[in-house]
């Protein structure tokens, strides 16, 4: 019981940390080269190219963020960084849904479907943390 109202609270804080970076700057982040103790060639210098490395994903990850119900505000613009957050990341699919009303069934139910579709990761704003604990647990 104490275990699953910890991922319970897990869970609602991954998705408030998604909703916070939906909210943020849309400017990209400055990435700074790191030092090295190597002289630089010329910028003529063609030889000085470093070869460019390719980074591909171990595996891809579906992760499904559930919420309270869909269209509202608040949940629509969490939905665009959740979007962002799979751009962003290779081999990420994200995707955000929800009941059409506010009630613990049909957001159970969405849960269900997303558990038997084998989504890999699943964040819920729940409506009820106790009328979900029995979906979450088969989740898990």
């Amino acid at each position: 019981m104490r275990r699953t109202r910890f991922q319970l609270l897990l869970a609602v804080l991954f998705a408030f940390a998604v909703a916070a970076a939906a909210c943020g700057d849309d400017a990209d982040p400055v990435v700074e080269a790191p030092n090295s103790t190597e002289s630089a060639a010329a910028p003529d210098d063609e030889s000085a190219e470093a070869p460019a490395v390719e980074a591909t994903p171990a595996e891809d990850y579906t992760i499904a963020t559930v919420v309270k119900l869909v269209g509202v505000a608040w949940f629509d613009r969490m939905e665009e960084g959740t979007i962002k957050f799979g751009e962003d990341n290779e081999g990420v699919t994200t995707l955000l849904q929800g009941p059409a009303d506010a009630d613990v069934a049909l957001q159970a139910q969405v849960i269900e479907d997303l558990i038997a579709q084998g989504v890999d990761a699943l964040t819920v704003v729940p409506n009820s943390a106790e009328g979900l604990e029995t979906v979450l647990g088969r989740a898990q």
